[in-house]
């Protein structure tokens, strides 16, 4: 199987995974602030990262350091505007302009490697955009406020992300992961610290979700990633990669027995028709 394929399934499970995090989050709040579920998510999955790949971590090279600690500050950044946005603005308008990203990524992919993406790959992006807006907004009105303002940043950081680990296909996975989850670890903390935790008691359903998060929706699909950006071009990446909102969205009727709809169903044939168009396109991984 090519390592291209191999990369899309990858990614296509990560999107699966990401998509029962909706879920899983919504349960750890139940115990943990935003801030301190932050910190200790990615703290556990820093130490766990740290116990499973030891041998990998302590052969650390100063390249590696330098270049995972640019992409975790990025990762923070993009993590928290999202989360303080919710504040300001509604949860559909937050998942949608959220999934905007899959229209930055060709374009600063295109900055900033000075490769265009080919048209197939701009049409499956909008494509990928009117699916989530079907899926997220229930009416046709949009108003835009600040939170608005502050999620389209947190989805440009998204799409940076992404094309910045671009850089570190040829460096230890493992490795840059763990740099990534301990830099918003000790960010989350000093944040949480300054602003102050608001911790309830623990139950077994936030302590589940929590262990769902660090493990599955953390570890195995940041490592997922990683191995997807090796391989795949990070806007055919962040079109897939939306499909955690159709799978939260479907998770959501077989676990919590919420109503399937028609906009599911359209969704769902949109979706996959953007990821079809955009997987025959003959724009290479950069």
């Amino acid at each position: 199987m090519p390592d291209k394929t191999k990369g899309i399934i990858g990614l296509f499970w990560g999107a699966v995974i990401w998509g029962g995090g909706y879920i899983a989050t919504a349960g750890a709040l139940q115990s943990f602030d935003t801030l301190s579920f932050l910190a200790v998510r990615f703290g556990l999955a820093s130490l766990m990262m740290f116990i499973i790949f030891y041998k990998d971590i302590r052969k650390m090279t100063l390249v590696e350091l330098e270049m995972g600690l640019p992409i975790g500050l990025v990762l923070f950044l993009a993590f928290g505007l999202q989360t303080y946005a919710l504040r300001f603005t509604t949860v559909s308008n937050n998942s949608f302009l959220t999934a905007t990203n899959v229209i930055f990524t060709p374009y600063l992919v295109w900055l900033v490697y000075k490769k265009r993406p080919s048209i197939r790959i701009f049409i499956a992006s909008v494509m990928t955009l009117v699916a989530i807006g079907f899926l997220t907004l229930k009416s046709v009105s949009f108003s835009f406020n600040i939170g608005d303002f502050y999620t389209l940043v947190c989805a440009v950081l998204f799409s940076l992300h992404l094309i910045v680990s671009v850089r570190m296909r040829k460096v230890n996975v493992k490795i840059t992961t763990f740099i990534q989850f301990l830099v918003v670890s000790i960010l989350s903390t000093i944040a949480c610290a300054l602003v102050g935790p608001k911790i309830q008691p623990l139950t077994w359903i936030s302590v589940g979700s929590l262990l769902y998060l660090v493990f599955f929706s953390t570890i195995i699909c940041y490592m997922l990633q990683m191995y997807g950006i090796k391989h795949v071009n990070p806007s055919i990446m962040s079109i897939i990669l939306s499909l955690e909102t159709l799978f939260a969205t479907i998770l959501g009727v077989i676990i919590l027995g919420e109503p399937f709809n028609m906009r599911i169903a359209i969704s769902l044939v949109i979706l996959l028709l953007a990821i079809a168009l955009s997987s025959t396109s003959d724009t290479d991984a950069i």
